[in-house]
């Protein structure tokens, strides 16, 4: 017999309230910066020269410098590694999406796109998993890969075989937007 879901008001209204304040007060901490505005070309560029397919859901993309993503990393990395990994509710592909959303919502920059890959022993070549993670573009067209799940690293990017610590990351397909 399935069991009714339960939702306390209390809780629910209370929590919403503080999620509510938290991205406002988050929003009200930053300055205005500098963001570029263009189609999708430059970050479809990014996608052609890793050599991945690509699915594109906006028409309009914002870019801004890298210095500028370091502190937006600065700031998303401890709140997205304080949601626990829960293999069959909440893994890898749910907080790629996590990660792309916080960043329009908060900063309202859409060029932290979801990657999909496959993992590999960076010394060995011997396939790991299967993995999400994130793909920045800065205004200057340079692409990083965000691993929040391996300790929340970032490394420049220029080839489809990324190598990030111990992994290598062999990117199949990118979401943007």
């Amino acid at each position: 017999m399935e069991k009714e879901l339960q939702i306390s008001w209390l809780q629910r209204t209370i929590g919403g309230l503080f999620i509510q304040l938290g991205v406002q007060q988050l929003r009200n901490a930053q300055t205005d910066f500098t963001v570029a505005t263009s189609n999708a070309d430059k970050i479809l560029s990014v996608a052609r020269k890793l050599g991945i397919q690509s699915t594109e859901l906006d028409f309009s993309y914002r870019y801004t410098s890298w210095d500028n993503w370091l502190k937006i990393i600065d700031v998303l990395n401890p709140i997205l590694k304080s949601f626990k990994w829960e293999s069959q509710y909440y893994d890898c592909d749910n907080r790629a999406e996590l990660v792309s959303s916080l960043c329009a919502l908060i900063f309202r920059i859409n060029t932290c796109a979801r990657v999909y890959c496959e993992v590999l022993d960076a010394t060995t070549g011997v396939s790991k998993y299967l993995h999400w993670c994130n793909i920045i573009v800065d205004t200057n067209g340079s692409s990083y890969l965000w691993d929040v799940d391996y300790s929340g690293m970032t490394q420049k990017i220029t080839t489809n075989n990324a190598i990030m610590g111990v992994n290598k990351y062999k990117l199949i397909s990118m979401r943007i937007g």
